[in-house]
């Protein structure tokens, strides 16, 4: 119905696009999406066999973490306790060099602040695995989020940081309270966002590999104790290691030995926070999705829990 010379987009595309609208739960979709959702389907049906019936160990695993995701009433019951170990942590930190294990027992939980931590691939050198270090630890999608001053982006930060506030309001706070520490979780994520290196710099694959031993770590970044978190953090011995960003980490280091230790308490609780909020209680989840959902990717609904549960699984 479409001349192909007055919108060739819709030409080719327009019959397909009317007979597929994007489902509520998906901010987009095409023939890879349609792919991906049969196999959330099958990937169900497995895990469901596997929590009804466990055959083996494998079984045991998958289907008790898929029954464990699956049971709302128990979520409901436990509201915010499974942040309780986490806070008490973060609690106890007495502002020193205490902090290297505490990120360490962060990230072997899944919770991703301050940078990342991992093996990767030597990209100089494909038969290797080697140590990396990398920037992580906003809660934007990207650091120009952070940066940008046109109207979307500072409208986008306000909402944010409303986000923030309100989901330690549901963690008891009061909301002056709530709100200065959103505040100081915006503090230390722009901080981060300055040091990183943006998507541009790092679609160059040298911008991103910087090789060095353990003294280089500590060149970098010598306010943080590397040798108390890698020994906390786990994981094999190794001599190398890529720090991917080492921009960030000189400004980790800065951050960490400017910040008041109350601000870097704040962003740690909502780092913990945010990872954990989508399996906690329905409060939550429907805070987490208004704003990581609806406003930045367009989402109308919450995707149903099994699809959520088979992502859960699928992930870890």
């Amino acid at each position: 119905a479409v001349k192909p010379c007055a919108d060739f987009f819709k030409f080719a595309c327009g019959g397909w696009m009317a007979a597929n609208p994007i489902p509520a739960d998906q901010s987009r979709w095409g023939r890879f999406s349609v792919l991906a959702e049969d196999n959330r389907k099958l990937l169900k049906g497995i895990l469901e066999r596997a929590a009804a019936s466990p055959q083996d160990d494998a079984d045991r695993r998958i289907g008790g973490l898929y029954a464990a995701c699956m049971d709302e009433p128990a979520a409901e019951k436990a509201g915010a306790a499974p942040l309780k170990p986490h806070f008490a942590d973060i609690a106890a930190w007495d502002g020193g060099k205490g902090l290297a294990p505490l990120l360490a027992r962060l990230h072997r939980a899944g919770i991703s602040a301050g940078f990342g931590y991992g093996a990767e691939i030597d990209a100089k050198a494909s038969t290797s695995v080697i140590a990396a270090v990398d920037q992580s630890g906003l809660g934007l999608p990207d650091r120009d989020y952070y940066l940008k001053e046109d109207p979307k982006s500072v409208e986008t930060r306000a909402a944010y940081r409303d986000h923030v506030a309100g989901v330690f309001r549901l963690l008891g706070g009061a909301q002056p309270a709530a709100q200065a520490e959103a505040d100081a979780v915006l503090r230390v994520e722009t901080a981060l966002a300055k040091a990183a290196m943006d998507r541009t710099e790092r679609r160059n694959p040298d911008n991103v590999y910087h090789k060095m031993g353990r003294d280089g770590l500590a060149r970098l970044a010598p306010a943080f104790d590397w040798a108390s978190y890698f020994a906390a953090a786990g994981g094999p011995a190794w001599t190398e290691v890529n720090a991917a960003s080492p921009g960030f980490l000189e400004g980790f280091s800065a951050l960490l030995a400017t910040a008041p230790a109350s601000d870097l308490r704040s962003y740690l609780r909502w780092r913990a926070a945010a990872e954990l909020s989508p399996r906690l209680s329905d409060a939550f989840v429907k805070a987490d999705f208004a704003f990581f959902g609806k406003r930045l990717t367009g989402a109308k609904e919450l995707r149903p829990r099994w699809k959520r549960c088979v992502a859960l699984v699928d992930g870890l």
